[in-house]
């Protein structure tokens, strides 16, 4: 008679675009808070969008032997990160909820994980004082120098 015992090892890989931004709260949370999206849909429009860039395959200027950029969202889809059942988010108007800034001011971003992974850095972008919102968000009215970069 033989006993065997089986031993699996289970080791966290490495995982992409998996966390979002709960402070201040981003349109993907919001919705996420009125139940209009459901986590994995969260985490996946708040993450690895490469901004500024606007093309895909782009080594890392700060990890070049990291994985390349996939492509970012084009003009008008930013919000919904380019995703199904999630166009809502793109939606222009006024209607969005707003966190006032001033010059100066400390503004503290949280980010909450849903994955065990590295993390390279984060890099938070804030719409300009100028920006429309009856016009489809792009990188333009989004400051183009991040405003943290950790």
């Amino acid at each position: 008679m033989s006993n065997t015992i089986s031993v699996s090892k289970y080791v966290a890989q490495p995982a992409l675009c998996h966390g979002h931004v709960p402070t201040p709260a981003s349109r993907a949370y919001i919705a996420w808070q009125q139940g209009k999206l459901y986590t994995g849909q969260l985490n996946q429009r708040e993450a690895c969008k490469f901004f500024p860039a606007f093309t895909s395959g782009l080594a890392d200027p700060v990890a070049p032997t990291d994985i390349n950029n996939m492509l970012p969202p084009p003009d008008g889809k930013i919000a919904s990160a380019n995703q199904g059942n999630s166009e809502f988010l793109d939606e222009p108007g006024t209607h969005w909820e707003k966190h006032k800034v001033a010059a100066g001011e400390l503004l503290k971003f949280f980010w909450t994980y849903s994955a065990i992974y590295l993390t390279r850095r984060w890099n938070y972008f804030i719409t300009r004082q100028d920006w429309d919102p009856s016009a489809p968000l792009k990188p333009f009215p989004i400051r183009r120098e991040a405003v943290f970069q950790g």
